[in-house]
């Protein structure tokens, strides 16, 4: 006996075809009432690819950074070798989408030589200068040098790399980046122990040498002190639809309110001699602890993405929420964050903590988020989360990230993760320290996905009893009818897929299908929650 009680009476409705329908597949009710066949690809393909030490060496656990240039299509990576007396060291690569492939430059280029730790890595393009500008914190003390990018292929590499400028002399950890791509001035945001609170300047190269402005301290977004305590900052250029009002955002836990989670948008200005930062509104969006941060940016959606790992999450247990946020594109509350639309926010993976930073993209040709972390509740493994917005009713269009559909990159402990997408190769590039091997590992990953031309939530109404042509009349059978001609495990629930297969894993949108009551038979599920 596959069911408690007797099989259900098959209830059906019929309606006209609309192009060519395929027996036992499921169909969707056109406005126009007709039926049609849903249809769609997708990609199932998720880590593609193994690179391992790109540089050649060990670089155990040091910090690195990548960062991919649009001008010449190549991908620039960083890092500090310390089996090398702490060399800082960068190398150029090509990814090929057609064999998933990097294709390094053969040499490095040594952009720092002594022998003093460096750390925060942060290799960043700036594509008003066309040069790489590569900035760490060495010895309390935060350095810069830029290069030129030269060659192609096993040639690419960074040159006429200047000798490290000193940017600021008291900087202890808790330090971040980034680089202005409307006027080539750069930020730095850091945390002045002496003053106790974290502060932020603008730079930006002038020929060979460097202009930089005065401090300016990160603003409190609670009452009460002189200004916030900045941790483990992370920050994005945000080009604000069309280059209209763009702007650096910065997102950091407040140690002086609790840690909470803090959102602050800033632009910057160059007049030909000097460069100028004006700060913006901070804004508290996360009211418990968040220790870590990793935000990224679509430029096509005008979105901010922003992760947060926080012990804090579900009542201590842990884990990470991400926040999704649109800057306002013009006006006098453009860099006021409390005027930043938020587009929800979702707990991910309770119970499960990252001890290390997470990093993420925003991969534009898939419309998805992409997390990678360290579990070390899970034996260390490093792990991928790949994340899709979704809407409710239509008509409210309020988006959350609540689809995070996880895997496993590779069962040993990583760390010092830096993530890049290239937008030419349309690939994302992971580049970490495996822990397990003592060695540099990366991978090319291009997200799961699925893309569907017509399916939606409401339309999916039953499958087809048969197979039909265009314009005949079709039996559809519907909810609590049983339909045939399915291969599926029984006692297991299947949803609709974005090219009409049916699947143990749901799609987007999520479409339920039924329950298997045998190996061939589906039970089709109530759809009253979709078409009410």
């Amino acid at each position: 006996m596959r069911v408690i009680g007797a099989k259900t009476v098959d209830g059906s409705v019929t309606a006209t075809a609309s192009g060519t329908i395929v027996n036992n597949k499921p169909v969707i009710l056109n406005a126009n009432g007709t039926v049609s066949a849903i249809s769609g690809t997708i990609n199932t393909t998720q880590v593609i690819n193994t690179l391992t030490d790109p540089f050649g060496s060990n670089p155990s656990g040091d910090i690195k950074s990548v960062c991919f240039s649009p001008d010449t299509n190549q991908i620039v990576v960083a890092t500090c070798v310390s089996s090398a007396s702490n060399e800082g060291r960068v190398l150029v690569g090509t990814v090929d989408p057609s064999n998933n492939a990097v294709t390094w430059g053969s040499n490095y280029t040594v952009f720092s030589s002594t022998a003093d730790s460096k750390t925060k890595i942060h290799c960043m393009y700036n594509e008003v200068l066309d040069h790489v500008e590569i900035l760490w914190r060495e010895n309390s003390t935060t350095k810069l040098v830029k290069g030129t990018l030269s060659g192609t292929g096993t040639a690419a590499s960074v040159a006429n790399v200047t000798s490290p400028y000193q940017l600021e002399g008291n900087s202890p950890d808790h330090i971040t980046a980034s680089i202005d791509q409307s006027t080539g001035v750069g930020l730095l945001m850091w945390y002045d122990g002496g003053n106790q609170e974290s502060r932020i300047k603008a730079w930006r190269w002038n020929g060979s040498a460097f202009v930089n402005s005065g401090q300016n301290v990160v603003p409190y977004s609670h009452q009460g002190g002189t200004g916030a305590e900045a941790r483990y900052p992370s920050s994005v250029y945000c080009a604000n639809t069309a280059g209209s009002n763009p702007l650096i955002v910065f997102t950091y836990a407040d140690d002086d309110n609790g840690q909470k989670g803090v959102l602050l948008g800033c632009s910057t200005a160059w007049n030909g001699s000097a460069a100028s930062v004006t700060v913006g509104t901070a804004r508290s969006f996360l009211g418990q602890v968040t220790e870590w941060h990793s935000v990224s940016y679509s430029p096509s959606r005008n979105r901010i993405i922003n992760v947060v790992a926080s012990s804090g999450i579900n009542s201590g247990q842990g884990g990470m929420m991400v926040y999704e946020f649109t800057p306002p594109t013009s006006g006098a509350n453009a860099l006021n964050g409390n005027y930043f639309s938020q587009y929800g926010s979702q707990n991910i993976l309770h119970g499960v903590y990252s001890s290390t930073f997470p990093v993420s993209v925003y991969d534009e040709e898939s419309n998805k988020n992409i997390v990678v972390y360290c579990d070390p509740l899970d034996g260390g493994k490093t792990k991928m989360l790949i994340g899709t917005r979704e809407f409710t009713a239509s008509g409210t269009q309020y988006a959350y990230a609540s689809r995070y559909d996880l895997s496993v990159v590779t069962g040993n402990q990583g760390q010092a993760f830096c993530f890049v997408y290239d937008s030419n190769a349309e690939r994302s590039v992971l580049l970490y320290s495996d822990t397990t091997s003592a060695r540099m590992k990366g991978f090319i990953i291009r997200p799961e996905f699925g893309e569907t031309t017509n399916a939606t939530i409401k339309g999916c109404i039953g499958f087809a009893d048969g197979g039909y042509s265009n314009g005949q009349t079709v039996t559809v059978k519907v909810a609590n009818s049983i339909i045939g001609g399915q291969s599926l495990t029984p006692g297991k629930f299947y949803y609709v897929r974005e090219d009409g297969t049916l699947s143990t894993v749901s799609g987007n949108p999520v479409i339920e299908a039924g329950i298997a009551v045998s190996t061939t038979e589906l039970l089709i599920t109530s759809n009253e929650e979709r078409i009410n």
